[in-house]
């Protein structure tokens, strides 16, 4: 009898997404080389040889663009971090791993740009560690190379702030970047003033504060760690202290210069990286998994997959399969029984590859109103009966029998002299509580001297200035005018963050995943009219539109009902409607819903639904108002006037 074979599993999805990440790499560093290939011409000496043949240099200057791509390789995610408020942003990174690498990896860069900088500077830049002056002078630590130094460190931490600040590493897979090298240019020639921008601005406030804090705190403690470290290979007279301050102004144009090509060298690295990673998951014009023997099963593991990157490419490459490539797309509808199981679903092999894909989609949809109905509609607390019911009994540890004297019988009196202190102390103690019953500490005549001092200390306006409610008052006011200052700005949760973190996803962004998640869904039911031959998907479309609905209903609910922070003092009525993650995804599951109802509109009654589905369905699709407030500007969830 022949041996049953177990089916062979999928490759998986990032097998093939890891292979086309190398390749985008690859194509973002030679983009990066002909940057560094400029800049190694203006470090350089002006001569025919070296303009020609900048090549060892231009290799070292790359070396510091590597720093960068592998931080961005490392810490590569997709959506915008999803925080409350801008200060919590702040603390979560701070405290994450992510911040730490991110002033490793610049400051690496920075100081490998110093020293190739150091090292190709002409003689008169005067940037060797020792100034050996005169003949008749003694030898002197140069301040000039610290200076130089300590400022492209300064850079490094700079620009390790605006990493952060601004994101550098969120990678947005919403574009449609096809990837080709005439659009890759025409992208980077459009963000080249940005680019000029950040460097100017971003050199010239390090240049002004990174010059006051090293003349003013750090100048010293430089010098001395130099001097130490110099004083290893070089004769120097001890105690010197550092020189005037004059010899330090052209060094402040040449960290200029070179502080620009550097700042400049970074944003285009993190330009290039961005444009590149986010290109469409597709291969000579293929959908990645084409190579797979089992396409349709890669690309499952890939949306079933837990970390996000493989997911979200996966969900955007079942988009275009949806979309623009017809004859995969009709494998979706033919394949009865997936060719083997799925890794980690709950289904088996042998439900047809529709199912899996419906499925999956419906799963990260419905993912919204699971987290909105966690916001809205909290689980109950339990009463003191029902939490008496739950506690379960601890394990008995012991057998010994219960005491069979009086409990309630008074101790007997103390005997030597430190317990009868301690006793009168407790005593005394218990007769000047604060129990009900208990005599005030304060006489009435103490109460009237103080009532009388205050009134003869203080006007009338003083006194009620004092009083606690009053106080309360002032401290709010403060309070709010604080968080409406640019220092307070920080601290304010405002309503689009905070619903940006319950309706996309916490902590990044799905923003993505559920749009392609929505797109593809419904774009294959389209199609299905024509290429599902099985009559597969006819009978799951009154689900799908039942879950489009009740999502927009959903997001229409809680943009209506959704509370403001008290901190959120610039918050309007108006702003409930603008929240631009928020409306994106809605006007996304709106199109979807709209594609299934053009579709299967006249068929919905034969499949199961009834006629007050259907029109709520029609409602959702046809809402010209946003977040369940009509024409008239009342409040009405379904839309209904």
């Amino acid at each position: 009898m022949a041996d049953i074979q177990k089916p062979v599993l999928a490759r998986p999805y990032r097998n093939f997404l890891t292979p086309a990440l190398h390749r985008r790499f690859t194509h973002a560093a030679l983009f990066t080389l002909a940057v560094c290939y400029v800049e190694a011409l203006w470090m350089g000496e002006w001569s025919l040889f070296r303009m020609w043949f900048p090549l060892f240099r231009t290799a070292m200057i790359f070396i510091s663009s590597l720093a960068v791509y592998v931080l961005r390789i490392g810490n590569l995610h997709v959506g915008t971090y999803s925080t409350t408020s801008s200060f919590e942003t702040f603390w979560r990174r701070l405290l994450q791993m992510d911040t730490l690498q991110a002033l490793i990896w610049y400051t690496f860069s920075a100081w490998w740009f110093s020293e190739i900088y150091v090292w190709s500077a002409p003689a008169e830049a005067r940037l060797w560690w020792v100034d050996y002056g005169q003949p008749y002078e003694r030898s002197r630590l140069n301040e000039r190379p610290i200076y130089l130094r300590t400022m492209f460190l300064f850079l490094a931490l700079t620009q390790s702030v605006f990493h952060l600040r601004g994101e550098y590493d969120k990678v947005s897979l919403l574009p449609h970047n096809p990837g080709l090298l005439q659009q890759h240019l025409s992208w980077i020639k459009s963000m080249g003033p940005k680019m000029l921008h950040h460097a100017v601005s971003r050199t010239a406030s390090c240049a002004l504060a990174g010059s006051i804090l090293y003349l003013v705190f750090f100048r010293r403690l430089v010098w001395d760690l130099t001097f130490s470290f110099v004083g290893y290979f070089y004769t120097l007279q001890r105690n010197q202290r550092p020189p005037v301050i004059g010899g330090l102004m052209d060094m402040i144009g040449r960290f200029l210069i070179e502080g620009f090509l550097l700042e400049l060298l970074w944003e285009f690295c993190n330009t290039v990286f961005t444009d590149h990673v986010a290109e469409e998951p597709l291969k000579r014009g293929q959908p990645l998994t084409n190579d797979s023997s089992d396409p349709n099963g890669s690309l499952l593991q890939g949306l079933r997959a837990k970390k996000e990157v493989p997911r979200e490419f996966a969900f955007w490459e079942l988009d275009l399969i949806a979309t623009r490539f017809v004859d995969r797309r009709k494998t979706l509808f033919t394949e009865l029984e997936s060719r083997q199981p799925i890794q980690g679903s709950g289904q088996s092999g042998k439900d047809a590859t529709w199912t899996h894909i419906r499925s999956v989609c419906l799963s990260e949809i419905q993912r919204i109103d699971k987290r909105i109905q966690a916001i809205l509609d909290p689980p109950k607390k339990l009463t003191p009966e029902q939490q008496q019911q739950a506690i379960q009994s601890l394990p008995k540890l012991g057998v010994n029998a219960l005491k069979t004297e009086n409990i309630l019988a008074s101790d007997p009196p103390p005997t030597d002299r430190i317990s009868k202190t301690v006793n009168r102390i407790d005593q005394f103690a218990r007769s000047h509580g604060q129990s009900p019953g208990a005599r005030d500490p304060v006489s009435p005549r103490a109460q009237q001297l103080l009532t009388y001092s205050a009134s003869r200390a203080l006007t009338p306006t003083q006194q009620a200035q004092l009083h606690p409610d009053s106080l309360q008052a002032q401290a709010h006011s403060l309070t709010l005018s604080l968080l409406r200052s640019p220092l307070g700005a920080p601290f304010c949760c405002t309503f689009g963050r905070r619903a940006t973190a319950v309706i996309a996803g916490a902590p990044y962004a799905h923003t993505g995943a559920i749009l392609h998640a929505v797109s593809a869904l419904s774009h294959l039911v389209h199609h299905a009219l024509r290429e599902d031959a099985f009559g597969l998907v006819a009978k799951d479309v009154p689900a799908i539109v039942r879950a489009l609905t009740a999502t927009i209903t959903a997001v229409d609910r809680f943009l209506a009902g959704f509370g403001v922070h008290w901190t959120d003092v610039g918050f309007e009525e108006g702003m409930r409607g603008r929240v631009d993650e928020v409306e994106r995804i809605r006007l996304g599951v709106k199109e979807g819903l709209e594609r299934v109802l053009v579709a299967y509109g006249e068929y919905l009654e034969t499949e199961g639904m009834d006629r007050r589905e259907i029109n709520r369905a029609k409602e959702c699709v046809g809402r010209g108002e946003v977040a369940g407030t009509n024409a008239n500007g009342n409040g009405n969830v379904n839309g209904r006037t």
